[in-house]
């Protein structure tokens, strides 16, 4: 995750430190953002850079076959942009793999999402 955070510090023209601390503070990317004059679209650009980035290195080390790649690929514009748009961007404060996941979907269905554990309540 620490290139990615340094991108996305550098596009919000922050600290590594100064972003996560406010990123732990509860501000979503889009917040911060907002907050540093930086067009919401500028952030979500080095995300999809980042992800895109990510998944080739996935490719290329066999983590990932290039068909598994082709449906991360086709959906990282909606993931950055609700990476970006939500409260905790995955990758920050979590493993290497936080936002992006191995298996399925990951982004909404997997990490964080509240009131799956209470489902048998």
């Amino acid at each position: 995750p620490a290139k990615s955070l340094t991108a996305v510090a550098g596009v919000l023209k922050l600290t590594e430190a100064e972003l996560k601390a406010q990123v732990d503070a509860g501000k979503s990317l889009a917040d911060i953002a907002a907050t540093q004059n930086v067009s919401v679209q500028s952030v979500i650009d080095v995300v999809v850079t980042e992800m895109k980035a990510h998944i080739a290195e996935e490719v290329a080390s066999g983590e990932l076959t290039q068909a598994q790649a082709d449906a991360k690929l086709a959906e990282v514009t909606v993931r950055a942009t609700d990476m970006v748009n939500g409260v905790r961007p995955a990758g920050m404060g979590e493993g290497k793999h936080g936002g992006m996941g191995h298996g399925g979907k990951g982004g909404r269905g997997g990490h964080g999402q509240h009131g799956v554990e209470n489902t048998n309540a």
